[in-house]
């Protein structure tokens, strides 16, 4: 995933945020800002985005004036207008987010009716207990708009996606793996995304499993892989002698 602005510790993705129910006529550009910004007032960002939290707290009443939301890079790509993003968020039904405009600084914060969960190792587990690993997409050409539009239509249950990349280390290129890790709002629904009969993504069957099934799996070839080069060299050593 990429970080998305210079301050911020956090590297995940946008959540798909929950719509309003006429979301299909929605303005393309306000479900893309609605998302953003509850992405990084959602239970899966600020808990761990030490940035943001350190704003929240310095102004009375938690409120963020739309100068400090600017400098997250993904929303200002979307827009710089803070009557744009103000109205936008006012079509969100989610009940995350409260919105000013009075007077005439714009400003938001975390509805303080919703609390956060903390940022610990148990956070941590039951955020692990809800995440899928699949892997099937396209490593040329899918993009973190595409999937966050497929997604917020065919899974609404999930909350956040992260792209799996790796880095060339010749030039420290990064590529799209063709897997993702999604979140999903709650276990049950992240259970029935892997054991459904078939989940598909531009005709391609998903590879899916628990996120924790997939890094046990992979903790388990490493140390086959381990076990059998000290064998060979073992063997090497013999010969030697």
């Amino acid at each position: 995933s990429s970080v998305f602005y210079p301050l911020s510790l956090d590297t995940g993705l946008p959540i798909l945020a929950r719509m309003t129910a006429d979301a299909e006529n929605m303005d393309p550009l306000v479900k893309k800002i609605i998302r953003q910004v509850e992405y990084y007032f959602g239970d899966f960002n600020l808990p761990k985005d030490t940035y943001l939290q350190s704003q929240v707290k310095e102004n009375e009443g938690g409120w963020v004036n739309m100068e400090t939301m600017f400098k997250f890079k993904r929303l200002a790509d979307l827009s710089t207008d803070a009557k744009v993003i103000i109205a936008a968020l006012k079509k969100s039904d989610s009940g995350l987010l409260e919105v000013s405009d009075e007077g005439e600084e714009q400003k938001l914060r975390r509805n303080p009716a919703q609390a956060l969960p903390e940022n610990n190792e148990e956070t941590k587990k039951l955020n692990d207990a809800k995440t899928a690993y699949a892997k099937g997409y396209n490593k040329e050409s899918t993009t973190m708009d595409e999937l966050l539009e497929y997604y917020a239509e065919h899974e609404p249950a999930v909350v956040n996606i992260q792209m799996r990349n790796y880095f060339l280390k010749e030039d420290r290129s990064k590529h799209f793996k063709g897997s993702v890790f999604l979140v999903f709002r709650t276990e049950e629904a992240c259970k029935a995304f892997i054991e459904a009969e078939s989940k598909e993504y531009k005709g391609v069957q998903l590879i899916r499993k628990f996120k924790k099934d997939y890094f046990a799996e992979k903790s388990a070839e490493y140390e086959a892989k381990k076990k059998k080069k000290k064998k060979g060299g073992e063997k090497g050593e013999e010969k030697g002698e």
